[in-house]
């Protein structure tokens, strides 16, 4: 009797180390803000709109809006982010060149919310 509660804990136990790992991550949804990180606005640059995207992430879609003035109104909500998504923001001119970019890598558990800092990208 012993040797069979022996044996049903120790498989038991066998199963659960095969299959702790194996757990699905369900993307998730992230709100992304941002400032640019020479201290200016979008009025003193020639951003007129941003795209912040979701690489390597589950069926997410850019997400698109205006520059705002104020840096604190400077935030969107992007969906389908993993652990190790990389979330990308662009602030783009008006022909589309992209002047600022900011990306970050997401750890593992992903974040409610992230702030991230755009620099220069003197227009390439």
């Amino acid at each position: 009797m012993f040797i069979s509660h022996t044996r049903r804990f120790l498989g038991f136990l066998f199963y659960s180390v095969l299959t702790g790992g194996c757990g699905t991550v369900e993307p998730t949804s992230v709100e992304v803000a941002w400032w640019l990180a020479d201290g200016r606005s979008c009025l003193d640059t020639s951003i007129v709109a941003w795209v912040v995207e979701v690489r390597d992430g589950v069926g997410s879609e850019p997400v698109t809006g205006r520059c705002r003035s104020q840096a604190a109104q400077n935030r969107a909500i992007v969906g389908g982010v993993l652990p190790d998504s990389t979330l990308e923001v662009r602030g783009l001119t008006l022909p589309g060149a992209v002047v600022y970019r900011g990306q970050q890598r997401m750890p593992d558990p992903v974040p409610a919310q992230v702030t991230m800092s755009l620099i220069p990208t003197g227009g390439s």
